[in-house]
């Protein structure tokens, strides 16, 4: 069937190289950069714009078109719904951590937001939710995503050479043994993952663009990892309310729920790292702003999460008690970190696993 596909492609290309002189412009865009099909050898002529800062912005709306297409929308959002939002920045900044963040360019920092996505939250009212997810499944996209090292996956921590993309070979995608650097760029190509930064001129690190496709992309693979039919989804959502509100009791008892229901595949009772992953997951599913590893100057932070007011640091043990946790919590002064981002009324919380 590829073969096939190839020589219709092939023929198709010859066509239009036969016809440049007549044709003024001429695009292409796809999934992914096909290389290594000879698909391009009758047409030799064309310019990769994928990565080119130039068009940065092409492929989305920038912070600026936001404002200047949709500012008027805003407002009248805002006027109609008295108290949803203290301020008109308050909603911006939502509507960014939702469905800006996808970069194009590692040599240009412009951002786009999905235009899919904000269409359709100004269609239903300014409601956030997982629009782009619903275009189409993400099954295929999270299947190859448990080949990888999920917690790198999870913590934005996958760097990848520029050579990869420039290379990377369709046709491994029938085969079992796809390269973990070959689905990373898959993921990219697909949306899933974005440019979180440059590395260097040859390599950059990439990640989730924002929390529209972190929650669905993470809800899908929770879904992959729990026992039998589940209630992950009602649990999810009571987390997401429970961190908002800061109860934190009920947080506690949703938590040990939901890693009830963890495949035995993934956990482990020696070792934190699979609980510690499946914490991460549960939050980002639930649309907090969870960060994993963080280092400090007395150590390193196995999980925290930001939603509303509230700011929660996890310590996670092994065969060690909750006290032990919480006392190096406290001793290594992790909540110090956090200060500068605290406002008056705003909570910090501290708890062990």
């Amino acid at each position: 069937m590829s073969e096939r596909i190839r020589k219709i492609l092939n023929a198709f290309y010859a066509t239009i190289k036969n016809k440049m002189e007549k044709i003024r412009f001429f695009f292409i865009t796809g999934v992914v950069k096909l290389a290594n099909l000879s698909i391009f050898s009758a047409m030799n002529n064309l310019k990769d714009i994928s990565m080119d800062p130039d068009f940065a912005g092409a492929f989305g709306f920038t912070e600026k078109e936001i404002k200047e297409y949709y500012g008027r929308g805003i407002d009248e959002y805002l006027a109609a719904n008295s108290g949803s939002y203290k301020s008109r920045e308050e909603l911006l900044e939502r509507m960014r951590t939702y469905y800006d963040g996808y970069r194009f360019s590692p040599y240009s920092d412009i951002s786009v937001y999905n235009p899919i996505s904000i269409g359709n939250f100004f269609e239903n009212d300014c409601r956030f939710d997982t629009y782009w997810d619903e275009t189409g499944s993400s099954k295929f996209a999270v299947t190859l995503a448990t080949k990888m090292n999920l917690s790198s996956l999870m913590n934005s921590e996958i760097s990848l050479n520029l050579a990869e993309f420039r290379n990377f070979d369709i046709s491994e995608i029938a085969g079992d043994n796809m390269s973990p650097e070959s689905i990373a760029a898959l993921l990219y190509y697909a949306g899933y993952l974005t440019i979180v930064s440059s590395r260097n001129e040859d390599s950059v690190k990439l990640g989730f663009p924002n929390n529209e496709v972190s929650s669905a992309f993470t809800y899908s693979l929770i879904r992959r990892f729990r026992k039998g039919m589940g209630n992950e989804g009602i649990l999810i959502a009571d987390a997401a309310a429970a961190v908002k509100e800061g109860d934190t009791p009920l947080l506690i008892n949703l938590l040990n729920d939901f890693y009830d229901q963890a495949s035995s595949a993934i956990i482990s009772k020696r070792l934190e790292q699979p609980y510690q992953l499946i914490m991460h997951m549960f939050f980002i599913a639930a649309g907090c702003r969870a960060t994993a590893e963080i280092s400090t100057k007395l150590g390193r932070i196995d999980n925290s999460i930001e939603a509303g007011k509230h700011i929660y640091i996890f310590e996670l043990k092994v065969d060690q008690s909750a006290e032990t946790a919480l006392n190096q919590i406290r001793e290594k002064e992790y909540s110090k970190l956090f200060t500068p981002r605290l406002k008056q009324g705003d909570i910090c919380s501290i708890m062990s696993g």
